[in-house]
């Protein structure tokens, strides 16, 4: 797990207002969670993969940033709008892992690296490669 990053991501939560809570008390398979109405995070310390914390962070932050309604979106949406709704907290969770790129001078240009180093599943690998691409020409010298 990269410790730097996740520091990052809790830092920006909290310079704009929402909390986090890390907890070791729940099992291995039990997934971190947000309630953007709350603003709040809980991410699970005790998470099978621990390289996949900082992803995990920034994606549940991502539900915060975007305004989702994680209460509703379990029981009154359908898949498609479920879908919809975790992959743009998907997209949000690698734009922050990209904005703490920038502020600690790190250059990805391989996706495959990014995502191992941050612990992002490999079902979001078309995502990533879009994003990082995005990012690499915004950020040519």
């Amino acid at each position: 797990m990269d410790d730097n990053a996740l520091t990052f991501i809790l830092n920006y939560a909290f310079s704009i207002n929402v909390g986090f809570t890390l907890t070791d008390e729940l099992s291995p398979d039990s997934p971190s969670f947000s309630l953007p109405q709350s603003k709040r995070v809980f991410v699970n310390m005790n998470w099978q993969n621990k390289k996949e914390l900082p992803f995990i962070a920034a994606h549940e932050l991502g539900h915060v940033l975007n305004g989702d309604n994680t209460q509703k979106l379990l029981y009154y949406t359908t898949s498609a709008t479920r879908i919809k709704i975790e992959n743009e907290a998907n997209k949000t969770g690698i734009d922050l892992l990209l904005k703490f790129c920038e502020s600690a001078d790190l250059m990805y240009d391989n996706y495959l690296t990014f995502m191992d180093d941050f612990g992002v599943p490999k079902t979001l690998t078309t995502l990533v490669k879009k994003r990082l691409t995005e990012w690499l020409l915004q950020n040519m010298d």
